[in-house]
């Protein structure tokens, strides 16, 4: 290393005669009217540096500032000295990237190591620079040198360029080389708010948040500086802080209110907040604190502590697909996929749909198809409990909703099974278990991303999409190039009606017409002519006594068991109704009597969960569970409200209610830092007037005494007279017959 600084040294203290207008690193820029410059018949087209100068030979080495560093050009210097007179080049000052700008102390322990590493490398081809300029890519010291050091000849230039471009400055090796030596790291620009929009911003279609700027910085820091202040007056919290802040650096406006306005109001001035949308929340200063002081928030505001990630007590069960099955109903199967057609809309007539998600259920032992159900909406526990109960209900009423009623006779009726294998994707521990256990059923988990544990609904899935793939047009492959081209949406035909008719087909010819050829039937079952077809050994086997299936419910049964399942907060002051985005409380005569919501002892806990169910419909009425039986509650009537209504129509009413308070938001944004600007004034007021007219030691005997001095000298509001004229100073009174004089009638006996 030492080598190579004492040579560049000496080079640059090399007298230069007739070269004395071109020096290390001067840079050469085009003229504004020139596209290309040709300098020894080489072709300029970019701003260049000179790296390397052999005086002997009278050639000068140019290297590209812009872009990626490439090998320098040789030109001559008399070539070089007459395009800069002739003004076809542009000399300028002395080239400095920003590399060599870098102390190399400054540089981290990462960045020497590979800085000295890189420099050991190509130590030989610094000190003797003409043999790599004088010799091609393939042939002389960058060979040799790639060679020694097993690597690339393209890395040893890629090196050796970065080397060259900083000036011969270690430091310039410990950074990028190649496309990243003079490369501009991108500044990153906030263009839209960060975080996510406000209920309020999505009702009213205003934005709500601002986009954080230096400005914003300094007034974060400048509130953290009154906390960190401390004393009396000083803020204690986040919140504090920040809304001592805003008035004094967001405010639009401050109006000054005249002596009269100020002794009404009790204020000095009124202050005008700049829109939301131009001042930054509380939760992007809160957010700022937590990025910046990071684990020191909690020493700086001590009440916080960090959220704890909560972790799920159980995983998922692991299925168990190959177990000893011996009679239907001991085990279903149902899942979910995304049926490949193209779908039109049953009410607008073209209106295309996409494509709808198709649930089946089927029985393990019998491969019978107990049911189907198509819908638009995303896979979810509540499309599956809709999925649980169309496959479980009366198959005379099923089966005329969807359109079918003709193939009644074609149907078995089937029941609960002992235990249904379900996905991860729509069940999950909190939800499944609960949704299915009025009914008696067992939730097997299969594994995740895996399919082996539901063999069985996996495969009939092919074969109800087996005729459509083949047949229609309106059919979208499962490849990537169908399915990103629209042909198929371009060609629908088919409507929910349709598609429920054509998929009945197929399950009924499942049902019974087709052989399972791979099932086992029993002895008695082939004595007694049994066919491998699933209807065949679903009758046989009910005929026989060997079916696992739970008793047949009512519709009205079945319903109420797969009603959505929640969880309550019996509360001292009410029942909490868990997991919806309104506050809902009810009222429950049999809850309160068992002493649930009586005032807790000390230690024990303020509230007890309980499960229940509700209808999402219509949340006035909730079913709890408590001790296996099942009380009615009704909704408080602070939020009667809501009777009637679905989730999504409470969250419409909900922002009916914002929209009508949207203007109140600003005014009590403003009348707040008022407030905060108000007191500050009326404390510093106080102070001066206190400064002047001095404070008045005294013992605490001496404090009660003047205590009652001061109330002797106060009216009491009783003692005052009424003033005769007050209500008619108020009110004209001329329409208001409750200001007239009381008339008093004579008394006249009349017996």
């Amino acid at each position: 290393m030492s080598n190579v600084l004492s040579s560049q040294l000496e080079q640059n203290a090399k007298p230069v005669t007739l070269l004395a207008p071109i020096k290390l690193y001067d840079s050469f820029f085009l003229a504004d009217e020139q596209d290309t410059v040709y300098v020894s018949q080489r072709e300029l087209k970019e701003p260049m540096i000179v790296v390397h100068i052999n005086e002997k030979r009278g050639h000068a080495f140019l290297m590209n500032i812009r872009g990626t560093l490439k090998k320098p050009i040789r030109v001559e210097i008399v070539d070089l000295i007459d395009a800069v007179e002739s003004s076809e080049l542009q000399k300028g000052e002395t080239f400095q990237s920003t590399q060599s700008k870098t102390p190399y102390d400054q540089l981290n322990d990462n960045q020497k190591v590979k800085a000295s590493l890189r420099l050991k490398i190509i130590e030989s081809l610094v000190n003797d620079l003409d043999s790599v300029f004088y010799s091609s890519y393939r042939d002389g010291a960058i060979t040799k040198v790639a060679n020694e050091n097993n690597l690339t000849k393209a890395t040893i230039y890629r090196y050796l360029w970065a080397y060259l471009y900083s000036g011969m400055k270690l430091a310039a090796l410990g950074f990028g080389v190649g496309e990243y030596a003079n490369s501009v790291q991108p500044v990153r620009v906030l263009t839209k708010p960060q975080g996510r929009p406000s209920k309020r911003s999505k009702v009213t279609g205003i934005e709500t948040r601002k986009i954080i700027d230096s400005t914003d910085i300094e007034n974060f820091k400048f509130a953290i500086a009154l906390m960190e202040k401390g004393g009396k007056g000083a803020p204690r919290t986040f919140k504090a802080a920040y809304d001592r802040m805003v008035p004094k650096k967001y405010a639009e406006k401050t109006v000054l209110l005249d002596n009269r306005q100020a002794y009404i109001s009790g204020n000095e001035k009124k202050i005008h907040l700049k829109p939301e949308n131009e001042r930054p929340s509380f939760w992007q200063f809160k957010y700022w604190l937590e990025q910046t002081h990071g684990d020191g928030l909690v020493a700086l505001r001590n009440k916080i502590v960090p959220h704890s990630k909560r972790h799920s007590d159980l995983n998922g069960r692991v299925g168990n697909a190959y177990v000893n099955v011996i009679g239907p109903g001991q085990r279903y199967e149902i899942d979910e996929t995304p049926y490949d057609e193209e779908v039109l809309s049953e009410y607008i007539p073209g209106l295309s749909l996409g494509k709808p998600t198709l649930y089946v259920i089927r029985d393990v032992y019998s491969r019978y198809i107990v049911g189907f159900y198509l819908t638009f909406g995303n896979p979810s526990v509540f499309e599956m409990r809709n999925a649980i109960y169309q496959c479980l209900r009366d198959r005379k009423a099923w089966l005329e909703s969807i359109g079918c009623a003709d193939y009644l006779p074609y149907w078995i009726q089937m029941g609960p099974p002992e235990t249904i294998a379900v996905d991860n994707a729509e069940f999950n521990n909190t939800l499944s278990e609960p949704l299915l256990k009025s009914l008696g059923v067992r939730v097997d988990f299969g594994k995740p991303r895996s399919g082996n544990d539901k063999p069985f609904i996996e495969s009939v899935f092919t074969t109800l999409k087996r005729t459509k793939e083949n047949t229609s047009p309106s059919h979208s492959g499962e490849s990537k190039p169908e399915q990103r081209s629209n042909e198929a949406r371009k060609h629908a035909l088919l409507n929910r009606t349709q598609l429920y008719r054509d998929l009945m087909r197929e399950c009924v010819h499942h049902n019974t017409k087709a052989i399972n050829e791979h099932f086992h039937l029993e002895r008695e079952a082939i004595l007694d002519g049994v066919k491998r077809i699933p209807a065949d050994i679903v009758t046989w086997s009910v005929n026989n006594m060997k079916s696992r299936m739970l008793p047949i419910l009512d519709d009205r049964e079945l319903r109420l068991a797969l009603l959505p399942h929640g969880e309550v907060s019996v509360r001292q002051k009410g029942i909490y109704l868990k997991g919806q985005s309104q506050e809902l409380f009810y009222n429950c005569p049999a809850i309160r009597l068992t002493g649930l919501q009586d005032r807790p002892h000390k230690g024990a806990s303020r509230s007890k969960i309980l499960s229940c169910r509700y209808d999402p419909n219509d949340i006035s009425r909730i079913w709890i569970n408590y001790k296996d039986e099942q009380y009615e509650a009704f909704i408080d009537q602070k939020y009667h409200r809501y009777e009637g209504m679905n989730q999504i129509e409470r969250d419409e009413l909900d922002a009916l209610l914002i929209l009508n308070e949207e203007e109140a938001h600003q005014e009590e944004a403003n009348s707040k830092a008022s407030l905060f600007a108000n007191s500050e004034a009326a404390v510093k007021q106080a102070k001066q007037q206190i400064k002047q007219s001095g404070r008045i030691s005294s013992t605490a005997q001496k404090v009660r005494e003047n205590r009652k001095l001061e109330n002797s000298l106060t009216d009491a509001p009783l003692e005052i007279e009424p003033n005769d004229t007050s209500l008619s100073d108020l009110d004209s009174g001329d329409n208001n017959k409750n200001n007239d004089s009381t008339k008093k009638t004579p008394w006249v006996d009349r017996r």
